[in-house]
């Protein structure tokens, strides 16, 4: 969409989970949205009794301005997503699966109804197409069902509420920002 700007809604359920962003060239953690004026606040940290956390994302960039927070507004800011491609990739996601790497679509099938013994990502066996599907197997007789396809075409990607929480706190992009150029792809930050 050529003339889409980035609103709140399109980065209000990220707050939770401290979405990343770019602003002035510096990568910052989200802290607060406010609807007027300064929509976007990254905040100081502090330890208690020892002052500020000199390890938080946010230190260098607000210390330098001698500052405790700084607002910006959303036209000058890009938030740092996956896209939704990375579904079939390991990724770490900081305080989720102790740190650990895992993939998104097979963590969604473990979480969904199914009591699966084991949880497969497969990928069509036709070079041509880029789907991927989760083969969950139910039982010792080998009883399978598949949970999710995911195809190239992620326009039409459905979930629930509580996988588009998931998606949130993983930071997925399914609102497509990267495409339209009001975010950036996680995986091109050094």
């Amino acid at each position: 969409m050529k003339n889409r700007k980035l609103e709140l809604k399109d980065i209000v359920g990220y707050l939770p989970y401290g979405m990343l962003f770019k602003a002035d060239d510096s990568v910052l953690r989200m802290d607060v949205i406010q609807l007027r004026g300064y929509n976007v606040w990254a905040m100081q940290r502090y330890i208690k009794g020892a002052g500020k956390d000199t390890n938080d994302i946010n230190y260098f960039y607000l210390n330098s301005r001698i500052c405790s927070g700084q607002g910006f507004k959303l036209s000058g800011i890009k938030p740092i997503l996956h896209p939704m491609s990375d579904l079939s990739n390991y990724i770490v996601v900081k305080g989720y699966n102790n740190d650990e790497e895992f993939i998104p679509l097979v963590e969604l099938a473990k979480l969904s109804d199914h009591d699966g013994l084991k949880y497969e990502l497969e990928r069509d066996p036709n070079p041509d197409y880029a789907d991927y599907w989760v083969k969950i197997t139910l039982d010792d007789a080998d009883r399978s069902c598949i949970y999710y396809s995911l195809n190239s075409d992620l326009r039409y990607f459905s979930a629930s509420l509580w996988e588009f929480d998931l998606l949130n706190q993983w930071m997925f992009d399914y609102r497509g920002l990267i495409h339209d150029g009001l975010a950036i792809n996680i995986n091109t930050i050094k």
